[in-house]
């Protein structure tokens, strides 16, 4: 199936696979029928069950906003310009992997101790700590990317990606953005 409609297809199959593949493993089921049946589950459970009302809408609009854009140019584009955002978007995503992720770890264990102990002046200093952090590094980031991402793009992987460079000069700026909300939009969860 060439084009945009054999990666439509790939796409919705392989999310398919999964899907069959997480329903016929008996220790996924087992563990999750078998999990429900104690009552601090069930508590739990009863407790935040109004949750996936308000997290699925936000979590399908994330999924389409981060997907559009390969679909949009799939389509308008060649497939020339499509891998040349490919790899602009995954190369910035290592950063907010690594940065965002890792801290939100650390952030969300550290922050739900002190929501849970009503320190709220210590997480509001340890909420400011962490975005002054975050600001600066994703600062530092942008600055070098905007500035050198082609040229460094050209260096390490070579004259066919300097298109790359250069879109991922522009899409700095939102991934930037994204890694400083990253672990606070976690306070959220925390705070039910």
């Amino acid at each position: 199936f060439p084009g945009i409609g054999g990666f439509i297809q790939a796409e919705l199959m392989s999310k398919f696979v999964f899907v069959v593949s997480l329903l016929t493993n008996k220790k996924v089921r087992l563990n999750f029928i078998g999990g429900l049946k104690s009552n601090d589950n069930k508590r739990v459970f009863i407790q935040f069950k109004n949750y996936p009302f308000f997290t699925l809408p936000s979590i399908f609009l994330l999924s389409i906003n981060n997907q559009l854009p390969i679909y949009f140019i799939g389509f308008a584009f060649s497939k020339t310009i499509l891998g040349s955002y490919s790899m602009a978007n995954t190369l910035l995503m290592i950063p907010m992997v690594v940065i965002g992720r890792s801290v939100n770890t650390v952030f969300i264990q550290k922050a739900n101790e002190l929501y849970g102990e009503s320190k709220m002046t210590e997480l509001k200093n340890l909420i400011r700590f962490l975005f002054k952090r975050i600001v600066l590094a994703s600062a530092l980031m942008l600055l070098v990317v905007m500035v050198a991402g082609e040229d460094l793009f050209l260096f390490f992987l070579g004259e066919e990606w300097g298109v790359a460079g250069k879109m991922a000069s522009i899409l700095v700026i939102f991934f930037s953005l994204e890694i400083m909300v990253y672990p606070v939009y976690s306070l959220f969860r925390i705070m039910n």
